[in-house]
């Protein structure tokens, strides 16, 4: 690799495409709890509890919903795949989206099967632009087409991080695209451990 990192290498070789990376900064502050820092500090997981109240603040929604416009119609991104929050807020930003016709579908652990592979069948086949889902697609889901990761959930995991901005990341030698924007929402942790963020790490250990 010489001078390069092993990712770095691969990016330039196109069998990974480019991160083009965008902080998408919010005045949300997430409070957390004596039980989510033993939580985050142990496991690095953030309970469920604080993900629905995140999920749940109006104002943050709404700068999802305006950013997801932009990437498609300033920035011309041809398939986002979106990683939200929670169940609710999966639905519910599918939900806003619809209501600016833009059709957006929403895929969590609850959604049926059989409904499941017909959607990811359907944005396979560019049949609509956004995919939004909560705990589905950060392993076993492939489309090289993909050229935008919103992550709008909050995380202190490194891998579960990689495996969510890993669904863009197919290059041009594999059939996927030159590069891959990643948006990064980035909320005000009230009471953060002595820990990163993973998006933080990622960027500062990877990409360099």
């Amino acid at each position: 690799c010489g001078d390069l990192s092993p990712l770095a290498y691969l990016q330039e070789k196109g069998i990974l495409s480019k991160v083009i990376r965008k902080k998408l900064v919010t005045d949300y502050g997430i409070d957390i709890s004596a039980e989510d820092r033993r939580n985050i500090s142990q496991q690095l997981a953030i309970s469920y509890n604080t993900l629905e109240r995140v999920g749940n603040d109006a104002k943050r929604n709404l700068l999802i919903i305006d950013q997801i416009q932009l990437l498609l119609e300033k920035e011309e991104r041809k398939k986002i795949l979106v990683f939200a929050s929670s169940k609710a807020n999966s639905d519910l930003l599918s939900a806003m989206l619809l209501l600016r016709n833009i059709e957006a579908i929403s895929v969590t652990g609850e959604t049926e099967t059989s409904y499941r592979a017909n959607t990811v069948t359907r944005f396979k086949n560019n049949e609509f632009q956004v995919l939004i889902n909560f705990g589905v697609f950060t392993t076993g889901f492939d489309d090289p087409l993909i050229d935008c990761i919103l992550i709008a959930r909050p995380t202190f995991s490194v891998v579960l991080y990689s495996q969510m901005i890993g669904r863009g990341l197919r290059g041009t030698k594999n059939n996927g695209t030159e590069d891959c924007l990643i948006v990064d929402l980035i909320d005000n942790v009230i009471n953060q451990p002595d820990l990163h963020q993973a998006s933080d790490y990622f960027y500062n250990q990877w990409l360099r």
